[in-house]
């Protein structure tokens, strides 16, 4: 007896947030399935015990089954709710600025006018401040890039939304099988 009620609540922890109405059918059969079995063993026992175990097991079925439909109506009405299925790391691209070219153009100059004497030195000046000017936004867009997290999220309409948080995370907030509500691009915990 006791294992058909750890199954059954075992089962109702498992419903995910697919589609409220067939997670209730699945709910409803394996709970049926496992009342049918709990019944089937309860012949086993002496006579006098069998109409006990039978009660029991009718009244576990009606349990779970009300459970299950609790869990179903809770899931059909939020239509924003889901799971969260996978959590995927991108990189968020830095902006380089002014202050990244023209430390990069000071630096190119300085090694440029090493180079060479009379116009070539002029030259390799003013080509040392445009590279050093362009490396520098470059390292400096290098430098300010940074890991965030968007959730692929499982919606009880059987749907799977990625949502990237604005301002992106750079630590994930949540963890696959959250349950969380959506409110545009953010994420809340249920």
């Amino acid at each position: 007896m006791k294992p058909v009620l750890l199954t059954a609540l075992w089962m109702l922890s498992q419903i995910a947030l697919a589609n409220p109405t067939s997670e209730f059918n699945t709910a409803k059969q394996r709970i049926d399935n496992d009342y049918k079995a709990a019944v089937k063993s309860c012949g086993g026992q002496p006579k006098a015990e069998q109409a006990a175990c039978k009660r029991d097991a009718k009244s576990t079925m009606q349990a779970s089954l009300a459970d299950a439909r609790k869990q179903r109506d809770a899931n059909a009405k939020c239509r924003e709710c889901g799971t969260i299925a996978a959590i995927n790391e991108y990189e968020v691209k830095g902006e380089g600025s002014a202050l990244g070219a023209v430390a990069g153009g000071v630096a190119g100059a300085l090694l440029g006018k090493q180079v060479g004497k009379g116009d070539g030195n002029k030259v390799a000046t003013v080509a040392g401040a445009a590279g050093g000017a362009y490396a520098g936004y470059k390292l400096e867009e290098h430098m300010k890039t940074q890991k965030a997290y968007e959730y692929e999220v499982k919606l009880t309409n059987g749907k799977t939304q990625t949502i990237r948080p604005d301002p992106a995370h750079e630590q994930p907030k949540f963890q696959i099988g959250d349950k969380v509500k959506l409110s545009g691009q953010e994420l809340q915990a249920r």
